[in-house]
């Protein structure tokens, strides 16, 4: 069996491995698929459309997911705050969840949104609790996207399975 000599170093503790990284884009890539299903996200309206409804539409499906990203947002402000060695660490992923947020924004339709505080939340002990907090939080950003993902079609589908392809990376990084 050949060795290699040299391996490229990390370039940062805890790098996702290439296997794990593909199977989790594929994951999201299958995801996305089999949420489109060609049907539009909303029905029809006006003249073209079928009959007056008598149910009104509910609350955009995108506004939990905007309010749990704000969390999120939140959580990554306040361990900043509290731990700023591990700024250059976390500042990237708290920027990719911003742009999660714009983007969830945007396909809602709705304006930006101050980022909702959490006082209530105490800040861990220690900066490797505070770093398994923000694994958690990031655990349970993947499924709430995902479930979302399956329940949204076409574009938002897509969106969707993305964030919690990047989510699941960003777990990954902070193991």
């Amino acid at each position: 069996m050949p060795t290699f000599p040299h391996q490229p170093a990390p370039p940062f503790p805890g790098e996702l491995p290439r296997r794990a990284a593909l199977r989790a884009l594929v994951a999201a890539g299958v995801l996305a698929v089999t949420a489109c299903d060609g049907s539009p996200s909303a029905p029809p309206t006006g003249s073209d459309g079928p009959g007056p409804t008598t149910t009104p539409a509910g609350p955009d499906p995108l506004l939990a997911d905007i309010a749990d990203t704000g969390q999120l947002l939140s959580v990554y402000d306040r361990v900043l705050s509290a731990y700023p060695t591990l700024a250059t660490r976390l500042r990237p992923l708290r920027a990719n969840h911003a742009a999660h947020l714009a983007a969830l924004q945007t396909a809602a339709g709705v304006t930006a949104t101050a980022t909702p505080t959490t006082g209530t939340a105490a800040t861990p002990k220690t900066p490797a609790a505070a770093l398994a907090q923000l694994r958690a939080a990031e655990g349970a950003a993947v499924a709430a996207r995902t479930r979302s993902a399956v329940r949204s079609s076409g574009g938002r589908a897509a969106l969707l399975a993305s964030i919690a392809a990047a989510c699941a990376t960003h777990q990954a990084v902070l193991t």
